[in-house]
């Protein structure tokens, strides 16, 4: 367990050939905090149930409720939150960010806490400008009067709504440093075109393994990436990184 993550990660090239009837989420970790499964990333088009669409932004969700004060958004203009049930009972807080080609850093972080359970913030920096933006923050409950981040934490890509007619082929990205309570441990994830959430496992290129070397060629069987905890909707996902040697 531990109380804070960080994610440093680099955007190849800006993502284009996405249009309304579907969209890319960058998931950059799906895990649990004190139980309570949660997810966060970026999106090329945020929904907003109030507008609709909301172009570019940031997510952060967790499960096992619906009551929004447990959710705290980050700017009255910028932020907006949702609770739905259409994934299982989930709140989350959303942001508009223009994000593109660049180094960031994700850090989900403690941000307070009272009676009713432990606050986690979600912020991200832009490395180029140093610019930090807070995405909101989610209320979760005490186990055994605490609340941690617990591993493992699994790393995603999906496209989400109607299926693309054309899907840019040179989106690369690489997630080049997770650090966790001190720890600090190199990955790093290719793809030579973007998966779609149908297509199986066995048609993503090898990943590269964090100290080197590749790993074997996955078969074409079941694999436990494609049957996530309950609640999570990813039907695609990159298999468990090892833990770091320290």
């Amino acid at each position: 367990e531990f109380e804070s993550l960080d994610i440093d990660f680099t955007i190849h090239n800006d993502i284009v050939g996405f249009s309304e009837p579907h969209g890319l989420y960058l998931m950059l970790g799906f895990g649990h905090i004190a139980g309570i499964p949660f997810y966060f990333g970026l999106q090329t088009d945020v929904d907003d149930p109030a507008s609709g669409s909301r172009g570019k932004g940031l997510i952060f969700s967790r499960w096992e409720t619906r009551d929004l004060d447990n959710a705290g958004i980050a700017d009255p203009e910028d932020g907006w939150s949702q609770s739905s049930g259409h994934e299982g009972d989930f709140i989350g807080v959303r942001r508009s960010y223009d994000w593109g080609a660049g180094d960031y850093r994700v850090r989900i972080a403690p941000d307070g806490s009272d009676d009713g359970g432990q606050w986690f913030g979600m912020w991200i920096t832009d490395k180029s400008t140093g610019e930090t933006v807070w995405g909101g923050s989610l209320r979760f409950p005490y186990e055994d009067g605490k609340a941690a981040i617990s591993s493992p934490l699994y790393t995603t890509m999906e496209i989400y709504g109607g299926a693309p007619n054309k899907i840019h082929r040179h989106t690369r990205m690489a997630r080049k440093h997770s650090e966790a309570a001190g720890r600090r441990r190199q990955t790093h994830a290719g793809y030579d075109r973007v998966p779609s959430v149908f297509e199986p496992y066995s048609q993503l290129r090898r990943p590269v393994r964090p100290h080197g070397g590749r790993a074997a060629p996955p078969r074409r069987r079941h694999h436990p990436a494609l049957n996530p905890p309950a609640g999570n909707p990813f039907r695609l996902g990159l298999p468990r990184y090892p833990r770091p040697v320290c």
